[in-house]
């Protein structure tokens, strides 16, 4: 465990993480835990559609609380196409019945599904980066608190994000390199998270079919989804960045 810690901080130290200084700083969630990427990019969009077996929270102060998540060592069985298949454990499984499985488009062409389990996620490893998956393995906490906000939005008046995006004229877009990016505080308070590449404007031009648009979906702290206008980090090939967890 010490060992994967380990290396978990010296990757994030690229994005400042691990600093011994306190300062704003963004995580980049594909980099550190592309398994649990996958994951957020099927729930958050559709947050406000979140099962009801799904949204035990417990709330202290500003956080929000939920079950664990994993990814299985196969996918999803009894299907013509594939799915990566996720493991969801609470409070609520030990004592509610099974669920029906829950079945999510990634919007990367890849589909999955969530399946609840009374088995006490919280004691597996946690999944490594850029490895080939091995066995059962957790998502990162850090996507965990990006999960929790789905929650938080899932419990909230403003709207869903289907609404936000028609009173913007946006339409989701599935061609698109998608990016997380986590944002912190100099308090190291999760500030916001944006959702880079699952939308584009109904008549922007774009240099090419799969050309990241400058609107990204953002979900703040207290669970409201925004839209902002973000220009493509210089430094970043987002068509290099490639989904593990299969």
């Amino acid at each position: 465990m010490q060992r994967l810690l380990s290396a978990l901080c010296a990757g994030l130290l690229t994005f400042g993480y691990c600093g011994a200084a306190a300062q704003s700083r963004e995580i980049i969630l594909n980099h550190v835990d592309p398994q649990g990427t996958l994951l957020a990019l099927a729930i958050v969009p559709q947050a406000n559609q979140l099962a009801v077996w799904m949204r035990e929270e417990t709330t202290s102060g500003t956080k929000t609380e939920i079950g664990q998540f994993a990814l299985a060592a196969k996918s999803a069985p009894g299907s013509a196409e594939h799915r990566t298949l996720y493991l969801f454990s609470s409070r609520r499984s030990t004592t509610d019945g099974p669920r029906e499985p829950l079945k999510l488009d990634s919007g990367l062409g890849q589909r999955i599904e969530i399946q609840q389990t009374t088995d006490p996620l919280s004691k597996l490893p946690i999944c490594e980066p850029h490895l080939d998956q091995q066995s059962t393995c957790r998502v990162s906490d850090l996507t965990r608190d990006v999960l929790a906000l789905a929650v938080r939005h899932a419990s909230n008046t403003s709207g869903g994000l289907g609404a936000l995006l028609a009173s913007r004229g946006l339409v989701t877009d599935n061609q698109a390199a998608k990016r997380v990016i986590v944002s912190f505080n100099d308090e190291n308070a999760l500030q916001h998270i944006d959702f880079v590449g699952i939308v584009r404007g109904k008549d922007e031009k774009l240099v090419a079919p799969d050309a990241v648009s400058v609107f990204v979906v953002r979900l703040n702290s207290n669970g409201v989804f925004s839209i902002i206008e973000r220009r493509q980090d210089s430094g970043v090939d987002a068509g290099s960045i490639k989904f593990e967890g299969e």
